[in-house]
């Protein structure tokens, strides 16, 4: 396969390629469903795996390879935000069944953002996001040690989904340094999710 198509298929996963345009129509969308909608909890039971056997006529280990495949079709697809018509594509360029690659686009079409949310939740690692902040300004009056000048500074409250609290303050310059590095952050982001 090229280095232009969806995934990279290694031996296993291009013996289970004709598997999937012959597995049964009917029973894809579901079996499809079940996939985006619990990635993470994949396993199936031993009679489950029985049932996808004999639905598709495979033997235990290429109902292994044929779920692998699967699986990999639509984390590619999530990773790279594809719209179905463009996922079709993709299927099809792999020399998966037109008819099957309409019925995974179309699965895909109705769980396409949870499914991208769910991979996105999934790659952050389980940092801790940020779920609240809070700011006031704050000035100190001017005294005789600043000259006569007053000195303002911003005061910040940081509050973390996994609980942990934490309190900074910034003067002006140590601000515009801190949102100059924000920007830059924002722009590479950007020009990540911009990216084909």
């Amino acid at each position: 396969m090229s280095s232009a198509t969806l995934v990279s298929l290694d031996a296993r996963s291009v013996e289970a390629l004709p598997l999937l345009s012959a597995f049964s129509l009917e029973k894809l969308p579901l079996l499809a469903q079940r996939l985006l909608r619990a990635p993470a909890a994949t396993a199936f039971t031993k009679d489950e795996e029985h049932q996808l056997a004999e639905i598709g006529g495979m033997t235990h280990d290429q109902v292994g390879a044929f779920l692998a495949l699967l699986q990999s079709l639509f984390q590619a697809a999530g990773r790279r935000r594809l719209a179905p018509s463009v996922f079709a594509q993709e299927l099809q360029r792999l020399s998966i069944a037109s008819t099957t690659s309409d019925v995974l686009a179309n699965v895909w079409s109705h769980e396409q953002a949870a499914y991208e949310a769910t991979l996105i939740e999934a790659s952050s690692h389980h940092a801790p996001t940020l779920i609240e902040a809070q700011w006031r300004l704050h000035v100190t009056m001017a005294d005789s040690a600043s000259k006569g000048m007053a000195t303002p500074s911003a005061l910040f409250h940081m509050q973390e989904s996994n609980g942990v609290a934490w309190d900074m303050e910034m003067d002006h310059t140590e601000l515009h340094a801190f949102l100059v590095q924000l920007d830059a952050i924002q722009a590479q982001l950007d020009a990540l999710a911009a990216a084909p």
